[in-house]
């Protein structure tokens, strides 16, 4: 009958009736330890966790973030093709971007491809890539490009897109652009996007002071203005002359070459001083917060769906769980249940809220979280052989799975622990390794999926008992 109100309302209803020393000392206690005021309350504190930004790179080309502006009006290309989608690719050194069109329903296999044939043939591949946990990135594909290229993907935590605000604040000024020299039918945006590409990167940017085109390629282009960059006013390099490079071409040369490192430098220094800016203001609003392992902590439920009818009224935090690690400074793996299975049990501070144990006297016990069947089970398919394995340093050892009814090219890396219940296969493999005839029908079943969903393929719910045995949720 009370209500649940906060500390003045009970400490005024109580002193009605009783006291004793310390009454409102008591009473703040037990409801900061009340499991259903935990749950359901807003909080009223600033944000947890401080800004912890991302390493300066030391040159261009070498570390990208990429993202996508999705569900725009359709538009066709030059060769006909219809695109209703940007794939956003930023070059976290120079702030050089790439506007390039493709088709909201891209495969991991389109965006690799888009990407080898329009920056990683023409820059070579990155050593990091930074993008969110989109399905496209987190496809066994995507991993095997970045194994094989030897890409360090980084991956933002669930639910937390702040991870890579760059190309989040990118999309903005990009949809900003589109909204005001579209057309009125918005169905001509495809060709926008090269003036667009080129005005952005050819404009001083506020984190280094200069163009992302001059940080990128050591000069400014001519511009359409008629007013040429002063850079193009130089005489060029003096030619060859037969019997090689002559002393005033080296000193030329040397000249561009400290000139474009002077450009790198002072973009670096530039870099570094505006995170030190933004790192200021942005923890003004922010209180710092740790939690160890073991801890027990409450789940932010705003982008979780339960199967409670209304999610108006559903409760603001779920939990509690259990922190089994943390993971860089400012997120925590926890220990989800097997109804959560399908979701990343990785989660930014902000998502997180300290429980309080409450007394053993309490009444109100948390119950447990109903997750819909289409978001905690997984789909399951045959097993016809394992082809061959590898030894990776993040998940061990993995094995190349062809999966039953799914030809060749479709095979994927699946780590031990998804084919624990295959174990005559496995045996088999391990028995004669380089043997690939004992590759053939069969019923049983793991975790895992090929790169593109059949339209006649049998599948099984992980809760469901079909014929053959299941592999590990």
């Amino acid at each position: 009958m009370g209500g649940h109100y906060g500390v003045d309302k009970t400490v005024a209803v109580l002193k009605t009736k009783y006291w004793w020393p310390h009454v409102k000392r008591d009473v703040s206690e037990y409801i900061r330890r009340c499991a259903a005021c935990q749950l359901n309350k807003i909080r009223r504190h600033k944000p947890w966790g401080q800004l912890v930004p991302l390493p300066v790179p030391d040159t261009a080309w070498r570390h990208y973030s990429l993202d996508f502006v999705t569900d725009l009006p359709k538009s066709q290309g030059d060769q006909g093709n219809t695109f209703d989608a940007i794939l956003v690719l930023v070059d976290r050194f120079s702030k050089y971007v790439r506007y390039l069109p493709v088709a909201k329903t891209i495969t991991a296999q389109g965006v690799a491809d888009i990407l080898l044939r329009q920056c990683f043939l023409k820059m070579g591949p990155p050593d990091t890539l930074v993008s969110d946990r989109g399905s496209v990135f987190t496809s066994q594909f995507w991993s095997d490009i970045c194994f094989h290229l030897k890409i360090n993907h980084r991956l933002s935590t669930a639910f937390h897109p702040q991870t890579d605000g760059q190309t989040e604040r990118q999309n903005q000024e990009l949809e900003t652009y589109l909204r005001i020299y579209m057309g009125y039918r918005q169905d001509d945006w495809v060709g926008l996007l090269p003036y667009a590409e080129y005005a952005y990167n050819s404009k001083k940017h506020s984190a280094h002071g200069q163009s992302p085109i001059r940080v990128a390629f050591g000069t400014n282009p001519k511009g359409f203005d008629g007013v040429p960059d002063e850079h193009w006013l130089r005489k060029p390099l003096t030619s060859w002359a037969e019997g090689g490079p002559t002393p005033e071409l080296r000193r030329q040369v040397s000249h561009r070459l400290e000139e474009w490192a002077d450009i790198s430098n002072a973009a670096k220094s530039s870099l570094e001083k505006a995170q030190r800016t933004n790192a200021k203001w942005y923890n003004t609003s922010r209180l710092p917060l740790y939690f160890a392992e073991g801890d027990s902590v409450l789940l932010r439920s705003k982008n979780i769906t339960t199967n409670r009818p209304s999610k108006k009224m559903d409760a603001r935090y779920l939990g509690p769980f259990t922190v089994t690690k943390k993971i860089g400074k400012l997120a925590y793996r926890l220990d989800l249940p097997p109804s959560m299975a399908r979701i990343h049990p990785v989660f930014n501070i902000a998502l997180l809220e300290p429980w309080h144990e409450p007394f053993k006297f309490a009444q109100f016990k948390p119950g447990p979280i109903q997750i819909p069947e289409d978001v905690s089970a997984g789909d399951r398919y045959e097993v016809e052989g394992i082809l061959e394995h590898r030894d990776t340093t993040a998940r061990g050892r993995e094995y190349k799975v062809k999966w039953l009814g799914w030809p060749t090219q479709d095979c994927t890396w699946e780590p031990e622990g998804h084919l624990d219940n295959c174990e005559e296969i496995l045996a088999e493999y391990l028995a004669n390794p380089k043997d690939v005839s004992r590759v053939r029908g069969g019923n049983r079943t793991a975790q895992g999926r090929p790169m593109a969903t059949p339209t006649t393929r049998r599948q099984t719910r992980g809760s469901e008992r079909g014929r053959g045995r299941k592999g590990k949720l």
